[in-house]
């Protein structure tokens, strides 16, 4: 399967990984609710209009359905007082007018309009400087039905003032600024309700003053995640579905889109409750299909063939597929089968669901079963027909008519068929509601309609080139003769007015169940998310970074806001498992609060919790967790003295009670994991747990690593032979002038793999040992062999960088000078011909900054100079050599750019940390024959 990926669902196996089921959070979000429903009770009719605003925007209204029926049943029962009580609060009843017309009430448009304008039709004065009474206004107005002229007049009003106030005085309050950006860029009616959520929450985090309880953040927090992992769940059931059916394609549909990943997030912006999970899934499947067709008709199929298609269709034979080409072949067998089998589970279940007798039973289930067989077939039959009318346009070149393309485009886009299936889905499924839809409800032409054109405002140019057939701006360009910015804001227009249109089915329609007038509603929401960027005014297609960051972020990146309240509920008191967490979180580049793992063993007076005391795995776990902790983390210190001591306590008088904690201990007193060379640490835990047998490993884990550790040490192997060669054949250039300096290639290699340790960095590895061998036989003819004022000479030709500058070097510097030359403008070229970047200057530079500072070195040598401790260590972080090898690291790094490299021209803090602390270890191993040899004086 091909066609270009917001995501490959080949990765999505890690959103099995930790997912936000079970009783301890049904249980907590059961808590959660309770205390919402208690807020709620405490509230005036005006601050539960503001609470429940909350719990849409956050994504959990669905949970308090009744009490917010209530409170607007009420509100309409008692309509005058309302009026009286809130007379001339535009923000108010704005968001009664809202919240009443989004729960599906027919409230009058009037209620609204006399809040704001006197009879006269003037707006009242009190509405101008009213910032939030004008947001509030904004957002009712894409409530409004066709014919409610006044309200639109509104959101002119409304919007010309909010944008009067972003130019002005968005500074003053930042947090009415937002909520004013957010609703200029989509209003919450347009927007798919847990999409919303998340940027809500998002928001809250950085606006502390946001005016919502904690108790409600917290449960949106929960419920996010917690459907989040439902999502996770049926995701990982699709990709696992789609790679089956993949494999029966064989190979022979490569040139259609691969997108079941795509294809959930749609459906989730369509049916977001986690109660429609079947639904979900099924109109998943559908759309992977959809896809693969919509390219077999767009982008591969003859026309002859694709009438073929079409005919097998419409009979819906598994014999009537045999004269149709391979490819097609495949398709239609699997769209068959899965359709099919859906109507089955259709007829099972809602027969044994809603039939109280047999023989009413027998009437009900063949009806259902020819009415599901009709529907199902008939609508795919209708999305091909569609496909077919488009295809003959795009064949024969015709440009259709306006009113032709959408016609027919409104059934291509493929939402009828999807309607169908999610109404054969629906909890209250009748025979009469099937009945139904006999012919297409307006809501769905309605629905369809926004979606198609969100869509053809989202196509991009590539598209058409592609082959696809004009679409509704191509159509009205050419038809009016006008621009296509003139064709946008036309478009832009008719989509508010089917706007208006469904708002009124939405409200009045109450031929269908709520669910699936839902449904309706959410399509179009999902096809702005799926295509557009933002409302009307900044048009443009959604790029592939920022549809793959949607997808991630709705589906699988929980929210972290109370992630440190989720573990301190699962694991209170557990030091053992809050320290592994937290050293885990660290080591994997999380910030994660030292609070969570400081409130593990202590109280809030400061006292160490009791049962810490005799927790020995715990403290073991705490002492490993505190070599991660940062600069002004004192009580992290405290915590490794305190594990300290009693760790060398249990090694003074019971390490023989239990020699397999005494060992791990022994390991981490002698060094800390942190502190670690990952495969270093490996051999000695596998070595460890080959003569501990109660180690707690499991046997094949112990056989993967046993396993990995040789088959990378078979890499570095094959790595080190070649450094060997290379450095056998550099020494013979060298024609025994540089006796005098070490012959390191092994020892370099081996520096080089701790410093790139995964199999995957071999160039990089290659390389970093090719520099140090050559860092080696400089440091040395800086240090013990060069006269000052050759090491001058040395430190000048690294500087010109030229090899007519090597001339007036000595013989044993001048060929030291040369391979040095070759090797490093060898990797510069090679990285240009990968990469296209000169990294040549940046080497340059960094083999002269080593240099200089041998130089300095050289000369306090020379002179009998002992330096400060500050004057050393500002020279010695880099004469270690390690800024040089950072340098060549970030050369080879996989996204090298420009803009990375330009940041190096200085070195950044991490490598300057990194270095000193190199040059520290280095000191306290230097021997004190190296200093009486003649090398400068250390640190110490």
């Amino acid at each position: 399967m091909g066609g270009t990926h917001y995501v490959d669902h080949s990765a999505t196996n890690p959103i099995s990984s930790y997912l936000y089921m079970g009783e301890v959070y049904e249980k907590k979000r059961e808590k959660l609710k309770e205390d919402v429903k208690r807020l709620i009770k405490e509230k005036s009719f005006a601050d539960q209009l503001e609470l429940f605003d909350s719990l849409q925007k956050l994504g959990v209204a669905y949970h308090f359905e009744e009490d917010i029926k209530y409170l607007l049943n009420l509100m309409k029962y008692l309509e005058e007082k309302v009026r009286m009580e809130f007379n001339g609060d535009v923000y108010v009843m704005a968001l009664y007018f809202r919240l009443s017309r989004q729960h599906g009430f027919e409230i009058s448009k009037d209620l609204l309009v006399k809040s704001y304008k006197y009879e006269s039709g003037c707006f009242k004065p009190s509405v101008y400087d009213n910032i939030k009474g004008m947001l509030s206004l904004y957002e009712a107005s894409f409530l409004a039905m066709d014919g409610e002229d006044e309200i639109d007049d509104a959101m002119e009003f409304a919007l010309k003032h909010l944008n009067d106030f972003m130019r002005s005085n968005s500074s003053i309050n930042p947090l009415l600024a937002q909520h004013i950006a957010m609703a200029l860029e989509l209003p919450l009616h347009h927007r798919i309700p847990k999409f919303q959520a998340q940027m809500f929450i998002e928001h809250s985090r950085h606006i502390k003053e946001i005016n919502v309880d904690s108790i409600v953040l917290e449960l949106g927090q929960l419920d996010f995640n917690m459907t989040q992992s439902i999502y996770k769940r049926e995701l990982k059931e699709i990709s696992k579905w789609w790679t089956n059916v993949s494999k029966l394609f064989n190979s022979k549909l490569n040139f259609a889109r691969d997108w079941p990943v795509e294809s959930y997030f749609l459906a989730v912006g369509m049916a977001v409750e986690p109660r429609f999970s079947t639904c979900r899934i099924e109109l998943a499947k559908a759309l992977c299909f959809i896809n693969v067709i919509d390219d077999i008709y767009d982008i591969y199929g003859l026309l002859d063939e694709l009438q073929l298609f079409t005919d097998a269709i419409d009979r819906w034979e598994f014999a009537s597929i045999k004269s149709l080409p391979a490819y097609m072949k495949i398709c239609v067998e699997g769209l068959f089968s899965m359709v099919n089998s859906l109507a089955s589970k259709i007829m099972e279940e809602k027969g044994l669901d809603v039939l109280p007798n047999l023989k009413r039973s027998v009437k009900f289930l063949q009806l259902l079963n020819r009415h599901d067989i009709f529907f199902s077939s008939y609508n795919w039959l209708d999305l091909c027909k569609a496909y077919m009318v488009e295809a003959r346009w795009c064949h024969t070149g015709y440009c259709p008519t306006f009113k032709e393309y959408l016609d027919n485009a409104w059934i291509s886009v493929s939402t009828p068929l999807l309607s169908v299936i999610a109404h054969c889905l629906s909890e209250n499924l009748t025979n009469l509601s099937l009945e139904s839809f006999d012919f297409y409800p307006s809501i769905v032409r309605q629905s369809s309609i926004i979606f198609r054109l969100y869509n053809d405002l989202g196509t991009s140019k590539g598209e058409l080139q592609r082959g696809d057939v004009s679409k509704s701006i191509q159509c009205y360009m050419k038809e009016n003769h006008v621009s296509e910015l003139v064709a946008q804001e036309c478009i832009w227009n008719i989509i508010k007015k089917y706007w208006k249109e469904l708002n009124r089915e939405w409200i009045k329609g109450s031929r269908f169940e709520e669910t699936f007038r839902m449904f309706a509603i959410n399509v179009p929401r999902a096809g702005h998310l799926m295509y557009l960027q933002s409302n009307d005014g900044n048009i443009g297609v959604l790029n592939v970074e920022e549809m793959k960051g949607n997808i991630i972020s709705l589906l699988l990146e929980p929210i972290s806001l109370k992630q440190e309240e989720k573990v301190r509920m699962e694991f209170n008191g557990d030091v053992y498992v809050m320290a592994l967490y937290f050293r885990l979180s660290r080591q994997h580049g999380f910030e994660i609060s030292k609070d969570l793992l400081v409130k593990s063993y202590k109280y809030e007076s400061g006292c160490f919790k009791p049962f810490v005391f005799h927790n020995i795995k715990g403290m073991l776990s705490l002492y490993e967790a505190s070599f991660l902790a940062m600069d002004g983390e004192d009580e992290i210190d405290d915590a490794k003295e305190f594990a300290l001591k009693h760790l060398n306590d249990f090694m003074r008088s019971n390490s023989s009670t239990n020699p397999s904690h005494a060992q791990h201990i022994a390991m981490a007193l002698e060094l800390p994991l942190h502190h670690r060379i990952p495969k270093f640490q490996a051999q000695k835990f596998i070595e460890h747990s080959h003569h501990i047998e109660e180690i707690n490993m499991d046997s094949i884990v112990l056989e993967l690593g046993q396993l990995d550790f040789n088959m990378t040490q078979s890499i570095y192997k094959r790595e080190l032979k070649e450094i060997s060669k290379w450095w056998t054949n550099v020494s013979k250039l060298f024609d025994s002038k540089l006796n005098f300096a070490r012959d390191w290639p092994v020892e370099s290699y081996f520096l080089a793999v701790g410093m790139a340790v995964e199999p995957r960095f071999s160039t990089c590895r290659i390389e970093l040992a090719k520099a140090l061998c050559f860092i080696n036989v400089i440091d040395d003819i800086y240090d013990i062999y060069g006269f000052l004022d050759e090491l001058q000479l040395f430190t000048d030709a690294i500087d010109r960088w030229e090899f007519a500058s090597i001339k007036s070097l000595p013989e044993y510097m001048k060929i030291c000078v040369e391979g040095l030359f070759s090797m490093v403008n060898s990797l510069a070229s090679k990285i240009k011909e990968e990469k296209g970047l000169d990294v040549l200057p940046n080497l340059k530079r960094a083999w002269l900054d080593l240099c200089k500072a041998y130089m300095v070195e050289a000369r306090w040598c020379h002179t009998g100079y002992c330096p400060t401790f500050k004057e050393y260590l500002d020279n010695a972080w880099i004469s270690v050599s390690t800024p040089l090898l950072s340098v060549i690291a970030h050369c080879l790094s996989e996204n090298l750019t420009n803009l990375s490299l330009e940041s190096f021209d200085f070195y950044p803090s991490i490598v300057r940390q990194s270095s000193i602390i190199f040059r520290l270890y280095n000191d306290l191993g230097t021997s004190k024959g190296e200093l009486q040899r003649g090398d400068v004086s250390k640190s110490i």
